[in-house]
This record gives structure tokens, sequence and C-alpha cells, in this order.
């Protein structure tokens, strides 16, 4: 699970767990340079074939982007799994049942809110 790459206090097991870590601190970089930094940080030696393999998953799922044949992480991904953390700490420090999904239907209504004025 991706979780793992983010948490300071795990350290990740498999290769795409790794590359998200990686990417995180280090970027953009081409399947090269991942390869080079999976043996320097993790010493785990991988073809290239399994490398760009997870990347074209991570990529799928809207974790990834390229550019150049080099390899970051989407910004927007990075936003929703703060918005995400976020959500969880506010629901964990208030101890309010319902507080985490009011939070989401505000950000759905921002959404709606903002996509009025995409096209002006």
């Amino acid at each position: 699970m991706i979780l793992k790459a983010l948490s300071p206090r795990k350290k990740p097991t498999k290769v795409k767990e790794m590359v998200v870590a990686i990417l995180s601190t280090d970027f953009p970089l081409s399947i090269k340079e991942l390869k080079i930094f999976l043996k320097k940080y993790y010493n785990k030696l991988v073809s290239y074939q399994a490398i760009h393999k997870e990347l074209n998953s991570l990529f799928e799922e809207g974790i990834v982007t390229k550019k150049d044949s080099k390899y970051k992480l989407d910004m927007n991904w990075i936003r929703d799994v703060g918005f995400y953390s976020d959500l969880v700490l506010s629901t964990y420090s208030s101890e309010k049942k319902n507080s985490i999904i009011r939070l989401l239907d505000l950000k759905k209504d921002d959404e709606k809110f903002i996509g009025i004025y995409k096209d002006v």
C-alpha cells in the first residue's frame, strides 16, 4: 500500500512504495536514476523493466506524471493526500463522528462552486 511510502516511521517494502518514497524527495527522475536510488537507499536491485512496470501502474493511478522521460509525483495526488490527512486529523482531534463526512461534503460543494467559474 502506498501509505507505507508516506510514513516516516515505516520502511517501504515494495518497489512501488520505494519509488513513491524516492520521488517524494528527489524529482524528476528517469528510470535509470530511480534504479540508482533504489540501490543506494534500499539496497534493492531491480530491473529497468520492473521499475517501468511500477511507474506505469503509478501513472495509471494518477500518482506520478511523466515529462521528457522523467517522473515525479502528481501535484493533484499530493494535494488529495494532504487533504485526506487533514480530514482524518480534524476528525480525530475534534472527536466528532461525522465531521469527516461533513468536510468531504464541503469539498464537493467547493469543487462545484469553482467549476462554475472555470469557463470564465
